[in-house]
Order: structure tokens, then sequence, then C-alpha cells
């Protein structure tokens, strides 16, 4: 008889529920518009991003984005975590290094509306917290 596998989380394996999004943002470099781009998933601690034809996208930059049902846009200082390319596209995984405490009110309020409005997303989330 095989001896059970029990599931033991690392502080590298992910715990935070990331949501999926199809919202327009712009990354900045040294203040300047750098590059239009797709936020694809979102959480309260990083997003990922899709973009098309861009050169080399740093390690770091400031990205400016505004969530549905939110008026003001929002400034978030970003890490790149990893990258895939694929043809003329790449998606680059990223955590916040920088972002205010009202911005992460804003994040987590709407990753809030968007889980109890989503069937999927609320069984998932049910799911995730009787898992750990």
């Amino acid at each position: 008889m095989e001896d059970s596998v029990i599931y033991k989380p690392s502080s590298k394996d992910r715990i935070y529920l990331r949501i999926p999004a199809k919202i327009k943002a712009v990354i900045l470099t040294d203040n300047h518009p750098y590059a239009k781009v797709t936020v694809t998933d979102l959480s309260t601690t990083g997003l990922s991003l899709s973009a098309e034809n861009v050169a080399k996208i740093p390690d770091s930059f400031d990205i400016v984005l505004r969530l549905p049902w939110h008026l003001r846009r929002i400034r978030i200082g970003l890490e790149a975590k990893n990258r895939a390319e694929k043809e003329a596209k790449v998606r680059i995984g990223c955590s916040f290094s920088n972002i205010s405490p009202k911005s992460e009110k804003i994040i987590s309020d709407y990753i809030r509306r968007v889980t109890e409005f989503h069937p999927a997303c609320v069984t998932f989330s049910i799911a995730t917290f009787l898992l750990f």
C-alpha cells in the first residue's frame, strides 16, 4: 500500500485568490507612458498582464489602471516575477512593490465585489478556504 501524500503549502505557493480580468492599463517608466497593456488577472498582492509588440519591459515599473466601478485611476509599483513569451505576445506575472493603502483597499473591494457576483468565483473561494 502506498503512503498517502499530505499537501503542505510552502511560502512559494500562491494562497491568494486571483480573479480573471480584462482591464486596460499603461506601463510607466521614468513617469512617462511606456506601453499599453491588459491586466489579465488580479489579486490583493499582484497581477498578471499581457502585452503585444512591446520592446523589453523592465523588471520594475509602475502601472496606471482604472478598475471597473471606480472612477479614479490608481498607480501601483510592480516587480516582474515571471515572463512567458509566445509569438508577438508577452505575459508577465507581477507582485506589488509599491502600493498605497488606499489603492490596496480599492483592489480588495473590487475583488470582493467580483467574487460576490460571479458564481464560479464564489465556488472557488469556498474551495480555497476549505483547503487551507
